[in-house]
């Protein structure tokens, strides 16, 4: 199964990902360590695109592409993975 969603934003930049690309996604919830995901986020009602990494069982980083952004540290229980990376449409202006 495979799904798409429209980024919103520049926190992949360096991973030539910006903002109004198409990202197409293989559906799983599980993720190695360095996958880019999308991510439900419960506690902030919101779906990130980023790199995962699993730290240890009570902490799980995911980190952007950008120099700028600091990554995001959740517990797994608030890490909900929806699908991992398969290809990046950019549309043509």
């Amino acid at each position: 199964e495979v799904f798409a969603l429209k980024v919103k934003g520049d926190s992949m930049i360096d991973a030539m990902i910006s903002d109004g690309d198409i990202v197409i996604f293989r559906k799983q919830e599980e993720a190695k360590n360095g996958d880019m995901v999308a991510v439900w986020l419960p506690d902030r009602s919101e779906t990130t695109l980023k790199y995962f990494y699993r730290e240890n069982d009570s902490q799980v980083r995911l980190q952007p592409a950008h120099p700028t952004m600091d990554p995001i540290y959740v517990h797994p229980a608030n890490c909900q993975v929806q699908g991992r990376v398969l290809s990046v449409i950019r549309p043509r202006v």
